[in-house]
């Protein structure tokens, strides 16, 4: 599935799942499969977490105008959203409800992967 035709989009949707894979094999994660994901609006989930597969879907561009059939954003997320997004969704392979264990393990992991 191919949601991203900007070079630009392609070459962030790349980098994230390079991250992915990295803390995955690090942490010693099972990371079955890194995807996009469509975005319906401006306040969707960012990402998703699917326990039963140990699958990730983000996204790197948003949706926006949805009443009026949706049209991608003119920009790209940042790389800092990308990264927190990945970041979260790659500790829910761990711990998937938002408990203090999750909590403790995503800030742990964001201080590990801070300078990436």
């Amino acid at each position: 599935m191919i949601l991203y035709n900007s070079k630009t989009d392609r070459a962030l949707f790349e980098k994230a799942k390079d991250l992915a894979y990295r803390i995955a094999i690090d942490e010693k994660l099972e990371l079955n499969g890194f995807l996009p994901k469509r975005s319906l609006n401006k306040t969707a989930n960012w990402g998703l977490c699917y326990p039963d597969t140990n699958i990730i879907k983000i996204i790197i561009r948003n949706r926006t105008n949805i009443k009026d059939g949706g049209t991608w954003a003119t920009r790209p997320l940042s790389w800092k959203n990308i990264k927190d997004t990945v970041i979260h969704e790659v500790a829910h392979l761990k711990y998937y409800c938002h408990n203090e264990l999750f909590k403790n393990y995503k800030a742990y992991l964001d201080e590990k992967y801070a300078e990436l």
